[in-house]
């Protein structure tokens, strides 16, 4: 008598699963706490991972936090970085994620047969493709923004979205503040489909095609520099876009007065002096700004000549 041995398919596929798996390399690309995040969630599901950083400190704060977390971490130029993914996808297949980085990828990376690459974007795609989305949604005064996770398309921002999640923009919202918020939320939705992306392909949607403007890192809100004619709203949103706390992302905002440039310290909002009648007054080494519109003055804290 013939005995047949019998096996779930369920079981075959996941053993077939698990070695597709074994032979993936994941790596991320990035900086700040969500590439950290991502990597020890990857690690924390059994994933080996490594970290690559794009230079621009020779301290870094990733560094150390991969070092705590005991995840394997390198320190790479761009051109580093790109031959370290054509090396790897040379192997075999390539999971990527892409948090908080400036790195672009090639195309000829992107359409690599081997290559998967998802990435993390702090706007609603496609509004604010680019960079330092997070000052241009606060400048533009949008209601609200939020986080989108996107396949790696050639195109900068607009691969096939898997996951949106908003929040709003208040009138004390800052480009740090912002970023704090986006991040934690970014790392919420990633938790969520993070199964799905290292044993598959998370389903994704087609970006709304409408034509956007693209933020390249050297553009700056007005090119820096507070507009006289603006009132007390617009100016405060310019204030707070600029604002990244002790991060240079953007530079030092200025204002222009009599040919002169200023830049100051500090900024906020205070209750009007009717004694104060002049668009611009110097007071104790301030400066204020009346502009009429509301019963609050515009107060920039410790003014000083650029140099």
């Amino acid at each position: 008598m013939l005995i047949h041995n019998t096996v779930d398919c369920d079981t075959v596929d996941r053993e077939r699963q698990k070695d597709n798996d074994m032979n993936t390399e994941f790596i991320v690309i990035g900086s700040g706490e969500l590439a950290v995040k991502t990597a020890a969630c990857l690690m924390d599901r059994d994933v080996k991972v490594c970290l690559y950083e794009k230079t621009i400190y020779s301290e870094s704060s990733v560094r150390k936090m991969c070092l705590k977390r005991k995840i394997p971490y390198e320190l790479l130029s761009s051109a580093q970085i790109s031959e370290k993914l054509k090396e790897a996808l040379s192997h075999g297949p390539v999971k990527v994620i892409s948090a908080v980085n400036t790195y672009i990828f090639p195309a000829e990376i992107v359409d690599h047969p081997n290559f998967c690459g998802i990435n993390y974007h702090n706007a609603l795609l496609p509004d604010h493709r680019g960079m330092n989305a997070e000052a241009w949604a606060i400048y533009d005064m949008d209601p609200y923004t939020g986080i989108t996770w996107h396949y790696i398309d050639a195109a900068v921002d607009k691969g096939k979205i898997i996951s949106q999640r908003t929040c709003p923009v208040n009138k004390d919202t800052t480009s740090l503040s912002l970023l704090m918020e986006q991040s934690a939320l970014a790392f919420e939705a990633f938790e969520e489909f993070a199964d799905d992306f290292i044993h598959g392909m998370p389903h994704a949607e087609e970006q709304d095609q409408h034509t956007t403007r693209l933020h390249r890192i050297r553009d700056i809100p007005n090119d820096g520099y507070i507009d006289l004619s603006w009132n007390t709203e617009k100016t405060m949103a310019f204030l707070r876009a600029m604002d990244y706390g002790k991060l240079d992302n953007l530079g030092i905002p200025k204002i222009r007065v009599d040919d002169q440039v200023y830049m100051w310290k500090r900024y906020k909002l205070v209750p009007h002096d009717p004694g104060i009648t002049e668009p611009i007054s110097f007071v104790n080494g301030d400066m204020v700004l009346f502009k009429g519109d509301q019963d609050q003055d515009i107060l920039l804290k410790k003014v000083k000549k650029a140099e």
